[in-house]
């Protein structure tokens, strides 16, 4: 994604970390080798984007940050992030729910685990005689087979 579509966002968020005195080296251009670097912890910062599977703290907590399964687990992971984790994804009170994923949401904070750069936004232009047109949550975000023109 940062050598495509995100090639200049990558190149000035390199520019900046090497005015604060901070080199960052690619050290992946194809997606197996990021599972590869993932896997094995062996870098020191990860620039890449995460896509929600569904609109629910836990695709985040869990996809990213639970050690045995978050795709940054490894590196990020820690013990009271999986038990937070875990009582999260059980808990069937909304309110305490949402109070355990606040506190997760605070040690993220606290320890800077993560600093989410933007949010990609999805516009559509879409002319009065589609029909059918609505946007999900996840990639494609619009259900092509569902388009028709209103003649």
């Amino acid at each position: 994604m940062f050598f495509g579509e995100f090639a200049a966002f990558y190149e000035e968020l390199t520019k900046a970390f090497g005015e604060m005195g901070f080199a960052i080296r690619a050290v992946n251009e194809t997606m197996p080798d990021f599972i590869t670097h993932q896997k094995n912890a062996d870098v020191d910062l990860a620039v890449m984007r995460w896509v929600a599977d569904y609109p629910d703290a836990d695709t985040f907590v869990n996809g990213i940050l639970q050690s045995d399964e978050g795709i940054l687990g490894r590196m990020l992971g820690s013990p009271q992030i999986d038990d937070l984790t875990e009582r999260g994804r059980s808990e069937v009170n909304p309110d305490v729910r949402h109070a355990i994923y606040r506190q997760l949401e605070d040690l993220i904070a606290r320890d800077a685990l993560l600093i989410p750069l933007f949010h990609e936004q999805v516009y559509h232009f879409v002319r009065p005689e589609v029909e059918g047109h609505s946007l999900g949550f996840a990639l494609p975000t619009v259900a092509y087979e569902n388009l028709s023109i209103r003649r």
